[in-house]
C-alpha cells in the first residue's frame, strides 16, 4: 500500500505476491525450452516459466546477417536458450546460445 499526494490511497494485489523472478534466480546457465511469445526488431521474447519471459537477442540466434527476427522464428514456436543472466534488480532475464537449438 502506498499514499500518493492527494492523500487517496492506493493498494496492488500484484505487491502482494512473491515476485516468481527471486525463485528462478537460480536458472542462471540452465538450458531450457520456452515458448516465442513476442518478436522485436533486435529479438525475441520467451516465456520459460508463468510470469517470467526472457529476451533472446537476435545477435545469439544466428551468425547471419537478418533483417528481423521473424526469419528465424515465428510467435508460438517452442525454442532451447540458455540462461544468461537474471538480473533481479532490473527484472529482466537474458537469454543466450540458440543458434542450434531453434525448432520450428
Amino acid at each position: 500500500m502506498s499514499e500518493t499526494r492527494d492523500g487517496q490511497v492506493t493498494i496492488s494485489l500484484k505487491a502482494l505476491l512473491e515476485d516468481p523472478l527471486v525463485q528462478f534466480a537460480d536458472q542462471a546457465g540452465h538450458v531450457l525450452t520456452g515458448t516465442v511469445t513476442k518478436i522485436v526488431p533486435f529479438g525475441v521474447f520467451v516465456r520459460l516459466a508463468p510470469g517470467i519471459e526472457g529476451l533472446l537477442h537476435v545477435s545469439e540466434m544466428t551468425d547471419s546477417p537478418v533483417e528481423s527476427p521473424d526469419q528465424l522464428v515465428s510467435e508460438g514456436d517452442q525454442i532451447m536458450v540458455r540462461v544468461a543472466e537474471v538480473d533481479l534488480r532490473r527484472h529482466r532475464v537474458r537469454l543466450a546460445e540458440a543458434r542450434s537449438h531453434i525448432r520450428r
